[in-house]
């Protein structure tokens, strides 16, 4: 073990000496550059990296690290590819400093886009984008990747805890919202996280405390959350003295926006985001969760109870891992959800039961070693080639890359119409992405979008999008820095914008 901490501190060493030696020989060839806007935008952009510079974001270098220390590259070209190196990735390094430097100045207006309030402000804001040659699509898309969150992080109530005003609906008050961070915390590496629901005889401050652990004498916490380098988002998701979940808008908004502000203030790796919940906090995990597949890498239930559109919902936990957790004298916990976990077996869904013999219902912070292990071998695939999903709330209508409003009513029922009448079925959205660089959409709804990225479609070849037979697009997509931009703003992920989008006719038109 001292030997592995031995090699471990040597190699801390190693880089931290690399880091320090890039910087002066950066430096150095800015001060080789003939004075001017140049040699001044170069200065400061070093300045930054200096600054901010760590283990995390030191491999950004490599470009500059392998080709432009050498003497032989001219020095405009070698900063240039460690200015751009690390603002997009070493892979993404360029030679040309003047597309570097605009590529500075697009990212500082992508971040005030960002941050801004009101639609005046964006307008301005993306006219001097169009003005900026590393405005384009491609080169946001990079800068978004790898910049901080746009938004600072209030002052921390004690060592990494922080929170949120998380905006209610409309006409409703907003909810509060913990976030806990690892202690070497660092905004440009992303980070796992876990949303965790509390139950009905709990608060947020527990879930924090029961992932994260309780707080030593200097107000840090030493819990297992810290030790994986993992960041806790809990939500104030139910309303007071509140004994059951409401399947309602209002708690579904208090998590999904809860994640959305965490996520413009925090670095959280989108990828592997995991909802929780215990109890109560289970009931609402499993519900939301299924109603918005496209944004788990996971769902961990303790003690929860299926019901009401979580066994409606079934087809949509078909690429969404699940673990639940119970004791086996927890009131019936396996017949109440018999009928689910069945279902999910039968089907050969990723799904895990854990059951603790001689237990009832409890919080169960001996499984939590088990649910880090299992957390570290999920990811989440926001761009799955196929997608087969169901609905029955209106607000349940955005599935990966496709939404859409306006189901046929037959299909729709509102929590407090609940139970639906017999006969009624979910709403059913069918994606496939086909090997012709094609995309065919089944969905029978008013209005329908499909959003669009590299990922799904190649930009370079023309491409065919349909809706219900329909052919919306043929030909090439054309990428839109504005549509990035907006989806970059209410989304919040960073990491997988959408390049573009094609929308539907109206439907008296189909």
């Amino acid at each position: 073990m001292l030997e592995a901490v031995r090699e471990a501190r040597d190699r801390y060493r190693d880089r931290r000496e690399l880091a320090a030696r890039l910087v002066s020989r950066l430096r150095e060839r800015v001060a080789t550059l003939a004075e001017g806007d140049a040699q001044t935008g170069a200065a400061a952009a070093i300045d930054e990296v200096q600054a901010e510079l760590s283990f995390s974001s030191l491999e950004r270098l490599a470009t500059f690290e392998r080709v432009g220390t050498d003497d032989t590259v001219p020095a405009d070209r070698a900063v240039a590819m460690a200015i751009s190196g690390w603002l997009q990735g070493a892979a993404a390094a360029t030679d040309n400093l003047k597309l570097a430097l605009s590529a500075r100045r697009a990212r500082d207006l992508l971040r005030d886009y960002l941050r801004a309030d009101d639609q005046p402000t964006r307008d301005a804001v993306f006219a001097r984008l169009q003005d900026e040659e590393a405005g384009d699509p491609a080169t946001l898309a990079a800068l978004a990747a790898h910049m901080r969150p746009p938004i600072d992080p209030p002052p921390p109530l004690s060592p990494g805890l922080h929170e949120l005003s998380v905006p209610g609906l409309d006409g409703e008050e907003g909810v509060r919202c913990l976030v806990q961070l690892p202690p070497e915390y660092d905004p440009l590496r992303r980070y796992p996280t876990v949303v965790s629901l509390h139950s009905a005889w709990s608060t947020p401050l527990n879930q924090i405390e029961w992932w994260a652990g309780m707080p030593g004498p200097d107000g840090g916490r030493l819990g297992q959350a810290t030790r994986h380098g993992t960041i806790i988002v809990a939500p104030a998701w139910a309303a007071p003295h509140q004994s059951a979940y409401e399947s309602s808008p209002r708690e579904h908004a208090a998590v999904l926006r809860g994640l959305r502000e965490a996520m413009r203030r925090f670095s959280i790796d989108s990828d592997r985001v995991f909802l929780s919940g215990h109890s109560l906090g289970g009931d609402a995990a499993w519900d939301i969760g299924l109603a918005h597949p496209d944004l788990w890498a996971g769902l961990m239930l303790v003690g929860p109870t299926a019901g009401r559109y979580v066994t409606h919902y079934w087809p949509n936990a078909r690429t969404l891992p699940v673990v639940v957790v119970g004791g086996e004298l927890d009131r019936g916990l396996v017949q109440r959800n018999a009928t689910d976990l069945d279902r999910y077996f039968s089907k050969g869904f990723d799904t895990t039961y854990v059951e603790y013999r001689g237990r009832g219902h409890e919080h169960f912070s001996d499984e939590i070693l088990r649910l880090f292990d299992w957390m570290g071998r999920k990811q989440r695939n926001f761009f799955p080639k196929e997608i087969e999903a169901v609905s029955m709330r209106p607000w349940d209508r955005f599935f990966w890359w496709v939404e859409m409003e306006g189901a046929p009513p037959r299909t729709v029922v509102l929590p407090e119409q609940w139970p639906p009448a017999a006969g009624v079925r979910p709403f059913q959205i069918e994606a496939r992405v086909g090997a012709t660089n094609t995309l065919s959409v089944r969905c029978g709804a008013d209005r329908v979008k499909v959003w669009l990225a590299p990922e799904l479609l190649d930009f370079t070849r023309p491409a065919t999008v349909s809706l219900d037979g329909q052919r919306l697009l043929k030909g090439r997509v054309v990428p839109d820095a504005r549509v990035m931009l907006e989806d970059l703003r209410l989304r919040g992920d960073r990491q997988h914008p959408f390049w573009a989008v094609v929308e539907s006719p109206p439907a008296q038109t189909r």
